[in-house]
């Protein structure tokens, strides 16, 4: 049990430094790559996507959440003919869930 114990101790860690990386590192420079005002545009509308989704199913794992947000924001892109990696896209998931984590957390 103490393996596990200290894997999961890990595990944490590096979850924490990779959210931390993209929140101080990626999230800048796609703003710097789209534009910050279409950047806030496309933020608030994966923030609603990721909120609904959590709403919406609350029972479903969370790669399978992944996948359905994705795919809505890909359709929203699509129809504003933005393009962004799906890298950017998940970078951008990972920090409106973090988002929402901290504002569930004050609450």
């Amino acid at each position: 049990m103490m393996a596990n114990d200290i894997l999961y101790m890990v595990l944490k860690l590096v979850i924490i430094v990779a959210i931390t990386l993209i929140t101080r590192y990626l999230i800048p420079w796609i703003k710097e790559q789209i534009g910050n005002e279409q950047y806030n545009r496309i933020e608030k509308e994966v923030n609603k996507f990721v909120l609904a989704i959590q709403q919406m199913y609350p029972d479903i794992a969370g790669e399978e959440k992944l996948h359905m947000v994705t795919d809505k924001i890909i359709d929203f892109l699509e129809s504003k003919k933005i393009q962004l990696s799906e890298e950017q896209i998940r970078d951008l998931i990972e920090s409106a869930v973090k988002t929402m984590k901290m504002q569930e957390a004050k609450s």
